[in-house]
């Protein structure tokens, strides 16, 4: 029995898996989180060093009994990309069912992982943040560095929404998590931990800011149903 029914981009979905986390041992990162309300519709991934946010007004429909005005599910990651694949960017929008078990894209049920998705929203930078490129680092200043290989990765998934890499901007706030901005694509963004320097030959931990709020589990909660 279907709780609510969107109508989406699968570009959003396939950025998105993009920062979702393989990793086993967070088991509730490995899939994206959905949050669906009467009147919009928000997804996020992450692996703990970036994350996608998506969030706009969707068509969505519901049962008439819509459980605590909005459904909070963590979809897998592995049946994402079963059900997408094949399915181009640029096909036009597609149709996600979400029933109690499952949600169902493409024909194929793809699973919720029975966990609760961390508050990645705490770490975004406030409006009034002001960029930051360096920090000091026993009183030498450094530049802020991050890690090119999720550089590449915003690349490829500003062409899944139809923007050029040309027009990825990323804009650094100290040792706070950079914001990922893709050109008129407003209503999604992406953010990224910097790496700082130790050496002179680059080498270079990253901070862990958005590593422990990822880590972070509560309580499990009980997959919804509508009366």
């Amino acid at each position: 029995m279907t709780n609510a029914k969107i109508t989406i981009n699968p570009k959003y979905l396939k950025a998105a898996m993009i920062c979702a986390s393989t990793e086993g041992t967070r088991y509730y990162l490995n899939g994206v989180h959905f949050i669906i309300t009467r009147n919009w519709v928000r997804l996020v991934s992450t692996d703990g060093h970036r994350a996608f946010y998506f969030k706009d007004e969707l068509e969505v429909t519901t049962r008439s009994a819509f459980p605590d005005n909005k459904l909070d599910l963590i979809v897998d990651l592995k049946d994402l990309k079963k059900a997408l694949t094949g399915i181009k960017v640029n096909s036009g929008d597609i149709e996600i069912n979400f029933e109690k078990e499952h949600a169902i894209i493409n024909g194929v049920q793809c699973q919720y992982i029975d966990a609760t998705y961390p508050d990645t929203t705490r770490i975004i930078p406030q409006i009034d943040s002001q960029p930051e490129c360096y920090q000091k680092l026993d009183g030498k200043p450094f530049e802020i560095q991050l890690d090119p290989i999720y550089v590449g990765d915003f690349g490829k998934m500003a062409k899944l929404l139809g923007i050029s890499p040309a027009k990825v901007f990323i804009k650094k706030f100290g040792l706070s998590p950079a914001i990922v901005n893709f050109g008129s694509e407003y209503n999604c963004f992406a953010l990224v931990m910097p790496k700082r320097t130790l050496d002179e030959m680059g080498s270079g931990i990253a901070f862990h800011t958005m590593q422990s709020i990822a880590s972070t589990v509560v309580n499990k909660p009980q997959l919804r149903e509508a009366s």
